[in-house]
């Protein structure tokens, strides 16, 4: 019988790697991912959570670590073999501590700031849901994608198993990514009783009307691909701008299920071609006619705010 043994590529090892250790995929810890939530108003025993799957909080963070990725694969074949990944990362200093030194504290706050606005418009609905601070676990998206599904069988268990403890019974999920793990993948794993919603269909469900934040603009959508395309979520982020009047729709015909990729959720692998699809994207977005480019994607929001001429918002940012 013929044996095939694969050796996957140092940065989908060092990404999971990290995931196992550290809960998420760039080696975060502590206050870096939950400082975000200092003075908002959280239960202990809601039927709701908010659940980030920590996300937004690694956005400041990755161009460092793709650096740092860069660096490592510049070093050649022969060093890697020589002495294993795992060594190579403490040899040469990729430790996260070194690598995400120099992240500055106004680009956290600006991530930060949008996962607070999250919960402000929960809150002004008279939800005041829990969040699981430091127990919370990244969903495992990357981990389904490249192929480790014990390991995400094994998250999934773990945050099951959380979400069971503490009562939980419906989770609002601030990215699709996380979203479709819970929705859609973890469902094939375990048992998993709760109501999971993203914030575009939430927000949509339960705001009658939004008083306008400013004065209204043309805005035109990026519908996120695994929102639009995997969970069929895009009139809702339609309805709720119309409901809040903060501006005119302006919609592409590279929009809903059609929308094209930003390219950002593969720029830990393959980071020149997330800014090619980035740039591309940008490009139809901005000769649109509009002022201003939403979207309710962590990814999505991160890539185009490094081409884009136009601003780029979080759909949260214009409502509250």
């Amino acid at each position: 019988m013929l044996e095939i043994s694969i050796t996957p590529p140092a940065t989908i090892e060092l990404v999971r790697q990290n995931i196992l250790k550290y809960k998420n995929p760039l080696g975060l810890k502590g206050r870096e991912l939950t400082s975000w939530a200092e003075g908002l108003n959280f239960s202990t025993d809601s039927e709701y959570l908010f659940y980030t799957g920590t996300e937004y909080q690694m956005l400041p963070y990755i161009d460092s670590l793709v650096k740092a990725l860069k660096t490592m694969n510049q070093l050649g074949s022969g060093k890697k073999i020589l002495f294993g990944l795992r060594n190579l990362v403490d040899k040469f200093g990729f430790n996260p501590e070194k690598v995400y030194a120099g992240i500055l504290a106004k680009d956290r706050d600006k991530t930060a700031n949008i996962l607070r606005k999250h919960v402000q418009l929960l809150n002004s609905m008279g939800i005041t849901p829990q969040y699981l601070g430091e127990e919370e676990l990244y969903a495992g998206a990357l981990l389904y994608e490249y192929g480790y599904l014990n390991d995400v069988r094994e998250i999934a268990r773990k945050l099951t198993g959380i979400f069971k403890s503490r009562g939980v019974k419906k989770i609002i999920v601030a990215s699709p990514h996380a979203a479709e793990m819970l929705r859609e993948v973890y469902p094939e794993f375990v048992d998993f009783p709760f109501e999971v919603y993203t914030m575009p269909e939430f927000l949509a469900a339960n705001f009658a009307k939004l008083s306008p934040k400013g004065p209204r603009k043309k805005i035109v959508i990026h519908d996120p691909c695994r929102l639009a395309r995997e969970l069929d979520v895009f009139t809702e982020i339609r309805e709720v701008i119309k409901k809040s009047g903060n501006g005119e729709v302006i919609d592409l015909p590279q929009s809903g299920k059609f929308t094209t990729c930003c390219g950002g959720a593969t720029k830990l692998l393959f980071p020149e071609l997330a800014e090619a699809l980035a740039k591309q994207r940008v490009h139809e977005l901005e000769k649109s006619g509009g002022e201003e480019i939403v979207t309710a994607c962590p990814y999505c929001y991160f890539n185009l705010s490094q081409y884009a001429n136009l601003p780029v918002k979080d759909l949260t940012e214009i409502l509250i």
